[in-house]
């Protein structure tokens, strides 16, 4: 016999079956977008107690969904396996999801490419695929829901895709695209990643990445500004007045005794207090890879 206790009282609820197992899903307005093992996606309502309105195809097993709002688009990760029985990973975006084409082929180009029409199908009703090109393996994909970016893990590297609307040359008609930004390097495997416009926030398995992308170059020569901090130096914290320093020394929760440190953090932490430099100390000392140091250090933003 099977209990089922109630733990959040919620205003109601409705539970729904999918015909086929699922794989990942993601919210879309008032829609839920679920993937299934049948290379499809299926759009669930809602505001109808979550009843199937359409289902649109996908090349390849999904592995991870996510919904862009401003760009409305579909992105995901997709995995097949070839004949030589290794994975191979996709990144695929979807437009005009919306719309039941199911009597209608899927367009399919390569992201910078312009899509090619036919007289038989209008471009403004039919489900359109664009794919991102790598050469490495996609870990995780996020969409900013406020410029329509979609940033890609690619291990140690965030690859930056701008959404951008184009003309066609010759039809004169627009269309979506994806344009390649920029790589970030950063000093772990990004196994989730999150952006909202040119914040970055990455995790691995032991660590928190968080930075922020700016232009320091006032001149617009697209020169790279760099600064080495010194953490050896008495005057690190000289170089920036808004430089701030928190310090994780115990691993209790009573909190730190050290009352003049404290009054250092009342009197300095405010909107403006970066860069932050992060101190922690290693949990399990055996299996930390970091080497050299018994805490792990980050600093932020870059």
């Amino acid at each position: 016999m099977v209990r089922v206790v109630s733990c959040h009282h919620f205003v109601s609820q409705d539970v729904f079956l999918s015909e086929n197992e699922p794989t990942s899903f993601c919210g879309a307005q008032d829609k839920l977008l679920v993937s299934t093992v049948q290379h499809a996606v299926n759009v669930h309502d809602l505001d109808a107690r979550g009843n199937v309105l359409h289902s649109f195809p996908t090349v390849d097993i999904v592995k991870q969904i996510t919904y862009c709002e401003s760009g409305n688009y579909v992105a995901t990760i997709e995995n097949k396996v070839s004949w030589h029985r290794s994975l191979i990973t996709y990144v695929r975006v979807y437009f005009k999801w919306w719309i039941d084409a199911s009597n209608q082929p899927l367009k399919v180009r390569i992201a910078g490419c312009a899509p090619v029409y036919d007289n038989s199908h209008s471009p403004i009703k039919t489900l359109e695929m664009v794919e991102l090109p790598f050469d490495k393996p996609a870990l995780y994909i996020s969409a900013c829901n406020k410029t329509s970016a979609l940033a890609v893990s690619l291990g140690n590297i965030i690859s930056v895709f701008c959404y951008s609307t184009k003309v066609h040359s010759a039809l004169k008609q627009t269309f979506n695209d994806f344009d390649h930004f920029l790589d970030i390097s950063v000093p772990i495997i990004v196994q989730e990643l999150d952006i909202c416009e040119n914040y970055f926030a990455c995790m691995s398995d032991k660590a928190v990445h968080v930075f922020k992308i700016t232009c320091e170059n006032d001149e617009g020569n697209g020169q790279e500004v760099t600064s080495d901090l010194n953490l050896d130096s008495a005057d690190s914290e000289q170089c920036d007045e808004h430089f701030v320093e928190w310090r994780f020394e115990s691993c209790t929760s009573s909190g730190s005794s050290d009352k003049v440190w404290d009054e250092h953090l009342k009197l300095s932490l405010h909107p403006k207090s970066f860069p932050i430099n992060l101190h922690f100390n290693a949990i399990d000392k055996e299996n930390e890879l970091f080497t050299g140091k018994d805490a792990c250090e980050f600093y932020g933003p870059l």
